[in-house]
């Protein structure tokens, strides 16, 4: 009886209300979708999309990205593009808070299998949240591999041994935006590199091997100086982080 329930969903168009609109990041938009009686909405499952019919009569896809076990919502996602058709576009400047709109579905053309890891990037993250949920109420272990561009910045919780707080720092403050790392240690502090400088110039250089980055550090300024000014760290001291290799200057 589900599945005829859900086959039959697919094709039907209804009616619901934009209950609130936010920002997620930079240039993305959730919208979470109700029923205008407060009925529930047809069952759903991860990797499902809805077709949106816009005010101006352009249909988009968008992938549910909300919780399956909550009926009373849809939500989706939108990233706004000023190179896409117009779509998108239209979701970001129209105020639609409180409006009704048409949608049809849901559909799925990416079924979803239990799976311990999961790649997405920029706005492909939407259908794998619902996924990775799944994947953790069946007690699954599972990993994910983010990558994006445009989110804006964030903040990180980070607790765990001195070599993962190094790694963490050096990864959030080479994001664009930097990110804000809040942290906590085990153990003691790594006993640090001694700096030899070069007998003619003073200057030397300091290699994060892990990263591949080499800083130059002149005679005049300090490590901390120059990796705050090359945007590798932001959150704490790096004498207090940070194990490093130094290499002779040139």
């Amino acid at each position: 009886m589900a599945v005829v329930e859900k086959a039959e969903s697919m094709n039907v168009r209804r009616t619901v209300l934009v209950e609130s609109v936010e920002w997620e990041a930079k240039s993305v938009l959730s919208l979470t979708l109700v029923d205008p009686d407060g009925a529930k909405l047809p069952e759903w499952h991860p990797g499902d999309h809805i077709d949106v019919i816009l005010p101006s009569g352009l249909i988009r896809q968008y992938s549910l990205c909300g919780r399956t076990d909550d009926l009373g919502h849809y939500r989706i996602a939108v990233l706004g593009d000023d190179n896409g058709r117009g779509g998108s576009i239209e979701v970001h400047d129209t105020p639609l808070v409180g409006k009704a709109v048409d949608i049809v579905g849901s559909r799925n053309n990416f079924v979803f299998r239990p799976a311990s890891a999961y790649v997405a990037a920029g706005i492909g993250i939407t259908p794998t949240l619902p996924m990775i949920r799944a994947a953790s109420a069946s007690g699954m272990p599972w990993s994910c591999r983010y990558r994006c561009h445009r989110f804006r910045r964030a903040q990180y919780y980070c607790c765990g041994p001195n070599q993962m707080i190094a790694a963490a720092e050096l990864a959030c403050g080479a994001s664009n935006p930097p990110h804000e790392l809040h942290m906590k240690e085990f153990g003691t502090q790594p006993k640090q590199s001694t700096p030899q400088m070069s007998s003619d110039s003073g200057e030397f250089e300091v290699e994060f091997a892990r990263f591949g980055v080499v800083l130059t550090v002149p005679a005049d300024r300090t490590l901390l100086d120059i990796i705050r000014e090359a945007c590798l760290m932001r959150c704490s001291p790096a004498e207090r982080a940070i194990a490093v290799r130094v290499r002779r200057g040139c």
